[in-house]
């Protein structure tokens, strides 16, 4: 994404309690989320910034987890 630009984190979770879910960013974002599936703007991005979504197993009640990456495309000048 472009430098400051935000964008939308789009994600799905089985077998996880319900409302334990969370993401969480390098950042300093934070949701806490409803359900087991569902959309997120986050706030601008102005620099290469992980996600985290965290959520309670439900059978065995630990935590679990998935991340992706962000990057900023690069920016090119004239020479």
């Amino acid at each position: 994404v472009r430098k400051g630009s935000t964008t939308t984190l789009i994600w799905s979770a089985t077998n996880i309690e319900t409302n334990s879910c969370k993401i969480t960013s390098n950042a300093g974002d934070s949701w806490s989320l409803a359900g087991a599936s569902g959309v997120q703007t986050t706030s601008a991005i102005t620099q290469e910034t992980i996600y985290t979504l965290t959520c309670k197993d439900l059978q065995n009640d630990k935590a679990v987890s998935a991340r992706t990456t962000v990057k900023l495309a690069p920016v090119y000048q004239e020479i």
